[in-house]
């Protein structure tokens, strides 16, 4: 209410195609469609009254008066906004307000009209802000709207960065990397810079020190966040942290009072460590249309307040994949996001034995891609338990897809050491089933698939044993001259005993013209086979069993079927 008989409705408006009391549609008279008409100001008394008629609302939610009749509903909406801005959930902030309109308003509004506040605070609000600055003219479109404009109307704007090629102001990006790289120091560092005034890594200083909102998913505020950030030179006083240990915090259902928060600190930086950490209970992180729902309102954040935000995300352990694949997740992070930052070791080394660490761009939809950057995490001179970061040099013909092969770690290899010396026990003594060397592996703590890498290594052979289908695989040492090559080997072969199911499958003179699968197969069996026109051989019980018929009527040697197509 602006003044007796005078109220703004910013939740309410009466507008076509809404329908008349008769039934009949509302429409625009011509030329009169607010599509049509270009918005004007709101006239300066006006809003000073809706200025002055919200601070008396607020004044009077915050004291002790009571609440009449005329003001009960902008107080009630007014209390529903602090306490989502909380981070709230929509059930505890019902219960809240209904306790705060039975003290407060008089009458009481019926426990049917808090519910539908709630409610529409807590999923209508935020769409009819975005509705409201379309019509506005912003150029965002309510729902079910198509806003088209003329595309000569626009006035061009730059793209601005706070890191050069890396990192754009307004906008999301997503930097990942294996746990335990370096990635919250990394990012934190660049925090503690804005606390100060300074420009990321080789650029110019920020034209007025900015503050950092972190949210923490993973790393306590007082054992690491704080001491990290003081010895990093940060602002302390510009520093805003939630973690996880304040429950109730998601997003995008806290984006509100991440809003405040931000508003409040004057932030030009948002950490979310790390993003799947933080999603809403009913997002999944593999879903690109749920990922997509979390960056949206992050992106329209960091629009309205010119600031950047950083969503932290680990990589999987999907090795030899396409690199932006190797986010947990999934490629819908990399999608999602206008930049995407990937920080590892130098190519080839192992994190855990070198603190050398590199940046580099895999995804810029807004500038060049940038050579990668070096840097170091050293144990810092005031506090070696904590590591401070030394930014170095550009190093060129370095990508983010180098940065995702991990070598192998000293752990791996005592695996398939181990794998090797228990094989070289076990056979020692002559051929073993296959079979009871699995059993016996899994009790030493030996994976099946470690052992059959060991197994390949060591050029061991799988032979059949006498006596029909059901007889075992027998794991035999081959001699020491074939031992030595890695691989087993197969007699010669004539030229026409080339068989059309693969060029990499040969079968030995004497099969069974009938045969399906080969007799002896090569390395390199493991691979699909061409279709040539004829019905898939793949791993069909069919299929094995031609196999093992052609097993039988072999004298040779053969890999185990599991092998072939397991």
């Amino acid at each position: 209410t602006l003044a007796p008989g005078l109220e703004l409705k910013s939740d309410m408006v009466v507008a076509p195609p809404s329908l008349n009391p008769d039934g009949t549609a509302r429409a625009w008279a011509p030329g009169r469609s607010i599509l049509e008409l270009k918005s004007v100001p709101l006239p300066e008394a006006l809003t000073q009254l809706a200025h002055t008629a919200r601070a008396r609302t607020d004044a009077l939610v915050g004291s002790d008066e009571p609440i009449g009749s005329g003001d009960r509903h902008e107080a009630l909406k007014a209390m529903a906004r602090k306490l989502r801005a909380t981070g709230m959930g929509a059930s505890s902030a019902c219960a809240a307000l209904a306790g705060f309109n039975l003290a407060r308003c008089q009458p009481p509004k019926s426990e049917e009209e808090i519910a539908r506040l709630i409610e529409w605070e807590y999923t209508q609000a935020d769409a009819v802000v975005a509705d409201s600055s379309w019509a506005l003219g912003n150029g965002h479109s309510p729902n079910g709207v198509a806003s088209f404009v003329v595309l000569e109307s626009v006035e061009e704007r730059e793209i601005s960065f706070y890191w050069k090629g890396r990192i754009p102001n307004g906008m999301v990006t997503l930097v990942a990397g294996d746990g335990g790289v370096g990635k919250s120091t990394a990012v934190q560092d660049l925090g503690a810079r804005m606390t100060q005034g300074k420009g990321a890594p080789g650029e110019v200083k920020l034209d007025r020190p900015r503050g950092v909102v972190i949210l923490s998913g993973e790393e306590s505020t007082a054992a690491v966040i704080r001491p990290r950030m003081r010895l990093a030179g940060a602002e302390l006083e510009r520093v805003r942290v939630l973690d996880l240990e304040q429950a109730g915090f998601t997003l995008p259902s806290g984006v509100s009072a991440l809003h405040a928060a931000c508003v409040e600190a004057d932030a030009g930086m948002v950490i979310v460590d790390t993003g799947p950490a933080f999603l809403d209970q009913d997002l999944k992180s593999n879903t690109e249309e749920d990922i997509r729902r979390l960056m949206r309102p992050l992106m329209t954040l960091a629009q309205d307040l010119d600031l950047v935000v950083l969503v932290l995300a680990h990589f999987n352990k999907g090795e030899g994949r396409d690199s932006r694949h190797r986010v947990m997740g999934g490629a819908a992070w990399v999608n999602a996001s206008r930049s995407v930052l990937f920080i590892g070791p130098p190519p080839g080394a192992n994190a855990r034995e070198v603190s050398d660490r590199m940046v580099a761009v895999e995804k810029s939809n807004l500038a060049a891609y940038p050579p990668a950057l070096a840097f170091r995490l050293d144990p810092c001179p005031e506090d070696s338990r904590y590591p401070q970061v030394e930014w170095g040099e550009e190093v060129e013909g370095v990508s983010a897809s180098d940065l995702v092969s991990r070598a192998p770690s000293p752990a791996d290899k005592t695996e398939r050491d181990e794998a090797k010396e228990f094989l070289a026990a076990e056979l020692a003594g002559g051929g073993v089933p296959s079979e009871d060397l699995k059993k016996k592996a899994k009790e030493e703590g030996i994976s099946w698939a470690t052992l059959r890498r060991a197994q390949k290594e060591m050029g061991i052979k799988a032979i059949k044993e006498p006596g029909g289908m059901n007889s075992p695989w027998i794991w035999k040492l081959p001699p020491p001259e074939t031992a030595s090559k890695g691989k087993v080997l197969t007699p010669p072969l004539k030229k026409e005993s080339v068989s059309t199911f693969h060029e990499n499958r040969l079968v030995t003179e004497g099969a069974h013209p009938d045969a399906r699968a080969p007799s002896v197969v090569t390395e390199g069996a493991h691979q699909k086979p061409h279709n040539d026109g004829r019905r898939s051989q793949s791993a069909t019980p069919r299929a094995r069993e031609h196999l093992r018929t052609d097993v039988r009527r072999c004298e040779g040697e053969a890999p185990d079927p599991d092998e072939l197509f397991g």
